[in-house]
């Protein structure tokens, strides 16, 4: 869907309800915030090219923070030669070298009903 001249949101499907990465591109350069889901690269490129591009012509990725929905295709399209932006807060959730905040607050809900289960 057109947002403006020159950005576009995409509509990525999933199980869990729609991703909405952004497109925005200028003469020099097509950039991409948020990346949607692992295993949604097909979807993505598909959204991509109704917008009028090819993956491989995406030069920059922002992401706005760690989510899967948001980090999911990142390693590829940073394959294809994409650079990867996002904040130094988020770099090691990204880079794999922290647990996702989401993720460790679940697992602590999880220990703390087992404890309360044999309790």
């Amino acid at each position: 869907m057109k947002i403006a001249d020159n950005v576009e949101m995409l509509e990525i499907p999933s199980d869990e309800g729609a991703m909405y990465p952004v497109l925005t591109w200028d003469d020099n350069e097509v950039v991409l915030i948020d990346t949607g889901l692992p295993g949604q690269i097909e979807l993505l490129r598909a959204a991509v090219s109704q917008a009028g591009f090819a993956l491989e012509k995406i030069t920059k990725v922002i992401i706005t923070h760690h989510d899967m929905d948001h980090i999911g295709c990142a390693k590829i399209l940073a394959g294809l030669g994409a650079k990867i932006l996002a904040h130094e807060i988020e770099a090691p959730y990204i880079e794999g070298e922290k647990a996702a905040f989401k993720l460790t607050e679940i697992e602590k809900r999880i220990d703390k009903r087992r404890e309360d289960d044999h309790t």
